[in-house]
């Protein structure tokens, strides 16, 4: 796992470079391609959001920055960044994203699990 974070890493640090000329194309390239290579993950290993805090800093501190400025994010504004709008968000946090997938996972092994129990019965 750790070699995929370092690899995800790699290319949010490229982004930075692209922000300073093109911040829209560095966000769009961020959101529609590069976040989409760790979505896979979040819903397919458990208990993962460990080991995404070094993707998370990157994210925070060099691709964030590159587009918003060069004053560090707080805590609100990062979480004003996830804010979802009509389903959408504007930049994602893997360890948020990590934890609920988790979440969503536990709860459709109970949900199969009772729909196992009911379909014995019968």
């Amino acid at each position: 796992m750790q070699d995929k974070v370092k690899a995800w890493i790699a290319t949010i640090l490229k982004l930075p470079q692209v922000a300073k000329t093109q911040p829209h194309a560095a966000y769009s390239v961020f959101v529609q391609r590069v976040s989409g290579q760790w979505t896979f993950f979040l819903y397919t290993k458990p208990d993962i959001s460990s080991f995404l805090q070094p993707l998370e800093d990157a994210i925070r501190l060099q691709f964030i920055t590159s587009i918003t400025g060069p004053d560090s994010i707080s805590d609100i504004k990062r979480d004003f960044l996830l804010f979802q709008h009509a389903l959408v968000v504007l930049i994602p946090n893997p360890i948020t994203l990590a934890i609920q997938a988790d979440h969503q996972a536990r709860i459709l092994e109970q949900n199969c699990e009772v729909c196992r129990v009911v379909s014995v019965q019968f």
